[in-house]
Parts: C-alpha cells; structure tokens; sequence
C-alpha cells in the first residue's frame, strides 16, 4: 500500500558493485534470439516504454537492443504505478531494488518475450549478475559498519516522524489450511 522509500545510500552501494562486477556479455546466439523476439516489440511501444522508465538518457537507447550499462540511479522520489509488498518492507528497514540486463528494451514486463528471455542464457546470465551484486554488497555492509551505519541513518531520516501502519488488522491470520481437503 506505501510506496518504496529509497534508501541513496544502498542505492550508491549497489552501484557500484555492478560496475564492478561488469554486467553478462551476451554471445552472437543470444542477441540473434533476442533480435528475433524484437522483432514483436514495434519502435512506438519501444520508445513509449524508454520514456515512461524516466532514465535521463532514455533516448539514447532508442536503437539499442539490450542494455548492459549500469546508470546512476535516476528516479529518487519517482512513484511507480506498479505494485510491489517490497515498498511496505522499505518503511520497516531500509531497502533496495534494481533491476539487470534481462529484458529486451521495451519489453513489457511479465509478458511472453520477457519469460522466454528470463527462462535462457539471458537470463541465467542476469541472475548471477545480480546474485553476484547482491552478494557483495551484503558482504561490504558487513565488513565496513560505518556504511551500514550511514544506511540506518538515512533510513531514520527518512522515516523520522512517520510511523508505518500495516493496512491488514493486527489480528489476521494467514490462511495456512487452503490446502487442506475439504
């Protein structure tokens, strides 16, 4: 129900740990399969879909197929038209989300060009891309306790005075017994 509170500091981290891990290079086989399912993407949908990600440089990528830079971060304050139980997380501790070279640009999210390239090379690739960056911006905010704390403390900043209210009544319970013959 709230939307995602940034935390720039995790932002910055994580950031940096993609560049440093450098995103997949893909092989002539997997940007021809993904040339082919470009195909169903028309310039129009590509181009509404790059103006509506709000990156600054949006229209430099206009003719590109799969981008594999890692940008600075751009929507700080944006508000997202998705849905995500991740944002009520965020106003619990602080949190991130970022996104891989998975997707072919302008690919709609949760669509079939999307699944058939997550469920290839590409997206392997892209997954341990991303485990890689999780896992090592993990290992830095437990190795540098000052970065974790310069975390927590943006994070305190940003929710000083705001107290986050769960929309469920304190009294629910999960349905556990769904699965249970009737």
């Amino acid at each position: 129900c709230y939307n995602t509170l940034q935390n720039k500091r995790l932002a910055d981290l994580v950031t940096r740990n993609m560049r440093e891990i450098k995103p997949p290079e893909y092989t002539r086989e997997e940007l021809q399969f993904a040339a082919e399912l470009a195909k169903s993407i028309s310039p129009v949908q590509k181009r509404e879909w790059l103006r509506r990600s709000r990156r600054p440089d949006w229209r430099e990528l206009e003719n590109v197929l799969m981008d594999t830079s890692v940008p600075d971060p751009w929507d700080e304050g944006e508000k997202g038209g998705g849905s995500t139980d991740v944002a009520d997380v965020s106003w619990n501790t602080p949190t991130l989300e970022f996104t891989t070279a998975t997707g072919i640009l302008g690919t709609p999210g949760h669509s079939w060009q999307f699944a058939s390239v997550s469920g290839m090379s590409i997206g392997h690739k892209s997954l341990l891309f991303a485990a890689k960056t999780i896992a090592a911006s993990i290992l830095d905010l437990f190795a540098k306790p000052d970065l974790l704390k310069e975390v927590r403390k943006e994070f305190a900043e940003r929710t000083k005075g705001v107290e986050y209210k769960s929309p469920l009544p304190p009294d629910l319970k999960p349905p556990l017994n769904q699965l249970e013959a009737h």
